[in-house]
């Protein structure tokens, strides 16, 4: 069989090659038997700056040419040894370029050695019409996702089904959502299911404050590949000569099997995708159904995290960090209107900074800033897990629910307290306690009222 003039025959960039077969069944070498003319200039060129081309030698093994690739090397055997014609779109993080790849076995008289055509073609962009073109049940699947993803209100309740459901495709003793943050250095566990027959343990207590150290080496490990595949025993010698910590981490929870892919939403690793122990019958199908699956979820929870924000930036105070007058109106709109649960007591408070005009002529909008955050701070010390707003420029807001006069009385003394003679920050105070609930906004006007007499009362006293 002339390999070469097989290869030759291809227009798109095509290899033939060869895989060792073991006889336990796993494989050995796997080397780039021959190249068509196309695909021998991809190897042979240099993508990185000051590194030396390689002249292409036949039967060379391929990591000569290229990185090693555990998921690769799961084709090459797929491919020539089980004798499966495949095809893969993907978008490999060492390069910027999508891959669109087609394997087909070839016939061969030998027993220890598997041959496959290799032909690539490439792209910058995606192309939703290959990504699309997948099998009937993969795309039911997939579609199960985006239904549950953007039908749900409750994001953390859709998150919790999805992985459930990805768990129960991969037949997995535990999926796990964990999302990464590298300018705080920081991982987070979104949602997590286990087989309680078979998990050995939560990523809720393995992942601690210390955990990004190992997270943080993942995309090493993984090697700009689009994601890591470990099917057993050889596989995971490989993680453990590549990264022998996080390789003890999983040994000491016995993992035998895992598949992860990182969570990539424009171009930033945004969290990771693992299944463990999951079902390495069909690995490659396993594979391409959360290919897909990771590709929807990026961006459904980098939406998610980009409301959020916009979220907390509309009912938030910039300056101080409590909640803004925006955030006031709709919290008191949602009690008038019943649309939040009526409260079986009320107490109120209006707190109006004294002095911060002067303050700001005097020294300067930096010192009555930090006059504003000092308020809000003691506020925030006395009325613990209370809502405090930012109602005005000196003004803030206090709703205290269902708590006791006694208790109400005692902090807004406390307040008067810590204020008084205070150099830094002289606060006017005005509240009221309903101890039947009737309507808040009348609550609000009283106090509002009382503050007012507060504040007369200070200039009166204070007055040069």
């Amino acid at each position: 069989m002339d390999l070469k003039l097989i290869v030759e025959s291809f227009k798109a960039a095509t290899c033939v090659l060869s895989v060792k077969k073991l006889p336990d069944g796993g494989y050995g070498d796997i080397r780039i038997v021959t190249g068509n003319t196309p695909y021998l200039a991809t190897i042979e060129t240099s993508y990185v700056p000051g590194e030396p081309t390689k002249k292409f030698i036949p039967n060379s093994p391929y990591e000569t040419y290229l990185p090693k690739d555990i998921n690769f090397e799961e084709y090459c055997y797929q491919s020539a040894i089980l004798g499966k014609p495949l095809h893969t779109y993907v978008h490999p993080e060492r390069f910027n370029i999508w891959f669109n790849i087609y394997m087909m076995p070839l016939q061969t008289d030998r027993d220890d050695v598997g041959y496959c055509t290799y032909s690539m073609e490439f792209a910058h962009a995606a192309d939703v019409d290959i990504m699309s073109n997948i099998s009937p049940d993969i795309a039911v699947a997939v579609l199960r996702t985006c239904i549950k993803l953007h039908g749900s209100e409750d994001f953390r309740s859709a998150m919790q089904e999805i992985i459930t459901d990805v768990r129960n495709l991969s037949n997995a003793s535990q999926c796990c959502i964990m999302l990464i943050d590298y300018n705080t250095r920081r991982c987070s566990v979104l949602c997590e299911s286990t087989d309680p027959e078979r998990s050995k343990g939560s990523a809720f207590d393995l992942i601690n404050d210390d955990f990004f150290e190992i997270a943080d080496t993942w995309l090493d490990t993984i090697s700009g590949s689009d994601c890591l595949m470990l099917k057993n025993e050889q596989d995971m010698e490989i993680l453990r000569k590549r990264n022998p910590a996080w390789y003890d981490s999983m040994a000491k929870y016995g993992v035998e099997s895992m598949l992860m892919y990182p969570l990539i939403y424009s171009g930033n690793i945004i969290g990771f995708l693992w299944a463990t122990d999951f079902d390495v019958s069909d690995p490659i199908r396993t594979k391409e159904t959360l290919e897909l699956t990771v590709y929807f979820l990026a961006s459904g929870i980098a939406n998610h995290k980009m409301m959020k924000s916009l979220e907390i930036m509309s009912t938030t105070d910039l300056l101080t960090g409590i909640k803004n007058r925006n955030a006031m109106n709709n919290r008191v709109d949602g009690i008038v209107s019943g649309a939040e649960q009526l409260p079986d007591s009320l107490g109120v408070v209006f707190a109006d900074l004294n002095g911060l005009k002067t303050k700001n002529d005097t020294e300067g909008h930096v010192a009555g800033d930090l006059m504003l955050k000092n308020a809000a701070n003691i506020l925030q010390n006395v009325f613990v897990g209370n809502e405090i707003y930012r109602a005005g420029g000196d003004e803030f807001m206090v709703i205290a629910v269902n708590i006791s006069r006694e208790d109400f009385e005692a902090r807004v003394k406390k307040l008067r307290e810590v204020t008084k003679g205070n150099e830094s920050v002289s606060l006017a105070v005005g509240s009221i306690y309903d101890e039947h609930y009737t309507d808040i906004r009348a609550a609000m006007r009283l106090a509002d009222e009382m503050m007012y007499k507060d504040k007369e009362m200070y200039y009166k006293t204070n007055k040069k």
